[in-house]
């Protein structure tokens, strides 16, 4: 992933407020790839209506629950939507690694009846979603 913009590292100054320091979506490569990962986000926004989509695309370290709705949205694009991780994990700019830890975390997590369920309802969502611009793009 690039430097988030505020980093040293990046040789942009910090930011000055929270909301500086949230950018777009990683770019991707694919098009098609960008725009169901773009969905996707929405899809787990609804379920976790207290965070921004930019808050989910780059979780500031301080909001755990921003981490674990952008592992769900990586969790969805790779088991209900089937990218393979290898393309999740370069289009996101995340090492290998860090996409397998995300997924078997949500994993973990789904073994909870309560959690399944918001899952459930955030996977039919995205994909309704994806159905939809497909057959309004024809």
């Amino acid at each position: 992933m690039p430097p988030h913009p505020g980093n040293e590292q990046s040789g942009n100054p910090s930011p000055t407020s929270p909301e500086e320091s949230l950018t777009a979506p990683p770019p991707f490569k694919n098009s098609e790839l960008e725009k169901n990962y773009a969905i996707t986000v929405k899809g787990v926004q609804k379920q976790f209506s207290h965070l921004s989509e930019e808050e989910i695309f780059y979780p500031p370290h301080q909001l755990f629950d921003a981490a674990l709705a952008r592992q769900i949205a990586q969790h969805v694009m790779h088991n209900e939507l089937s990218v393979p991780k290898r393309r999740l994990a370069i289009e996101l700019q995340r090492s290998r690694e860090m996409l397998e830890r995300a997924l078997k975390t949500v994993d973990r997590r789904k073994k909870r009846p309560e959690f399944e369920k918001t899952y459930r309802l955030i996977a039919d969502d995205v994909r309704d979603e994806i159905v939809k611009q497909k057959k309004e793009s024809k």
